[in-house]
């Protein structure tokens, strides 16, 4: 991989981590347009750029992210313990898939094209019906957070957006726009956190004690700088815009790559 296509790949998942059209697709679609598919070695590249991205959502979420702490530290009943709570709930699910299913559904699905595309069109239908949602001004309690936490554990299947699926399913419930773009971009870090330390548990054991993989030192920093300053200006973006719920541009645009990502599956496979 040259410098420059980890300066593409990093913008692009820094991008695409945010905005709810699945980042794993995209990835994908690039390093098959690029000729740059890494094999073995993607797992270093996504330990990298996940980091950097994860990185990114705590420095734009920094404020609401003390305030919970210091309301958990403060030992006292708060917004703060609330918000902590039904955080806590909401990883439930994403938790069981992810220790007991998450091998099996990425062995399953791998680099499926026609797949990717079919969960790029259920992506596409929850963005749309999110967009025809009303105005809601709801709060996230347990039953909320838990369904969030259902929506974000089925986005393990490539193709699906983490934070599409958890925006949508948030706004079809009628939960306050910008409490549902935090909540969702802070539930996620645990979920990239803690398949940052899967990935490198399996890094390691692939590896059999010792790194020696082509991937430059460079192009890997490159590609975590650009991840991370795309994904810090895109999370901040994105929380702005999530409140006018307009999302019908990103619903069609999820429809059309997903349809074309289903034709060019099934004409590999043909």
């Amino acid at each position: 991989m040259s410098l420059w296509e980890a300066i593409l790949l990093g913008l692009l998942q820094g991008v695409t981590e945010y905005l709810p059209v699945s980042s794993s697709a995209h990835i994908e679609i690039a390093q098959r347009l690029l000729g740059s598919e890494l094999g073995s070695e993607g797992l270093l590249f996504s330990v990298t750029v996940h980091s950097a991205t994860a990185l990114s959502t705590l420095v734009v979420l920094r404020k609401p992210l003390l305030e919970w702490g210091s309301g958990i530290l403060s030992n006292q009943r708060s917004a703060s313990m609330g918000f902590g709570r039904t955080i806590a709930l909401s990883l439930i699910p994403a938790a069981v898939v992810g220790l007991f299913f998450d091998d099996a559904i990425e062995g399953l699905f791998d680099q499926e094209l026609g797949m990717m595309g079919a969960f790029l069109i259920l992506t596409g239908l929850m963005l749309y019906l999110a967009h025809r949602s009303s105005v809601g001004h709801g709060v996230i309690g347990t039953k909320e957070a838990l369904v969030l936490g259902i929506a974000q554990a089925i986005a393990v299947f490539p193709g699906l957006s983490r934070p599409g699926m958890v925006l949508s399913s948030a706004l079809i419930m009628g939960i306050e726009r910008k409490k549902a773009a935090e909540f969702a971009f802070i539930m996620v870090v645990p979920v990239i956190l803690s398949k940052f330390a899967l990935d490198v548990r399996n890094l390691w054991l692939s590896a059999e004690g010792g790194f020696e993989f082509e991937l430059s030192y460079s192009a890997l920093a490159a590609a975590f700088v650009a991840a991370f300053l795309a994904g810090l200006y895109t999370c901040q973006k994105v929380l702005k815009w999530v409140e006018t719920g307009r999302f019908a541009g990103l619903a069609l645009y999820c429809f059309a790559i997903g349809i074309a990502l289903a034709f060019w599956g099934l004409y590999q496979n043909a």
